[in-house]
């Protein structure tokens, strides 16, 4: 991001706060308007957007049927799951190596392949509950997708 770029967001949003305070009038629309063409004109990548929330907020206001429930945040079913595995150092061969060398792979005695196996079994049982808490989720919301479709052809 240029500098100067930099210097032109300060001084306008110094403009819009000293204008806010003073209580002056301004043409408010345009000034929002000038930011917003400002932005799309440059040619920085990660400039970030003038007014965001404002913006959001007008668009919504205006055109209530842009945003539908399937866009609101949810609440999550269940928390982020994070295998403890990567944690440990066992991992660490498998994944790293230089180019050209082959990791050391030493046999595994009995016990730690029942010790992997039931960690896998572990990791699985996870996993199915969680695929048991979306496909519940999803026949839930089919059941509420037919039932709006059986009161839309009663009306």
């Amino acid at each position: 991001m240029p500098p100067t770029h930099s210097l032109d967001i300060a001084t306008s949003l110094a403009k819009f706060i000293y204008v806010v305070e003073t209580k002056s009038k301004m043409d408010f629309g345009r000034y929002i308007f000038d930011q917003s063409v400002k932005h799309v004109k440059t040619a920085a990548v990660r400039l970030p957007i003038a007014f965001p929330t404002l913006l959001c907020s007008i668009m919504l206001d205006q055109h209530p049927g842009l945003i539908t429930v399937d866009h609101l945040p949810k609440k999550r079913e269940s928390s982020l799951t994070i295998h403890h595995r990567l944690f440990g150092d066992n991992h660490a061969p498998d994944l790293v190596g230089t180019s050209g060398s082959t990791p050391a792979v030493k046999p595994m005695t009995k016990e730690e392949i029942i010790v992997a196996l039931k960690d896998t079994c572990v990791m699985l049982d996870e996993r199915k509950a969680q695929f048991e808490l979306m496909i519940h989720a999803l026949e839930k919301e089919d059941v509420a997708a037919a039932g709006e479709h059986e009161e839309r052809e009663e009306e």
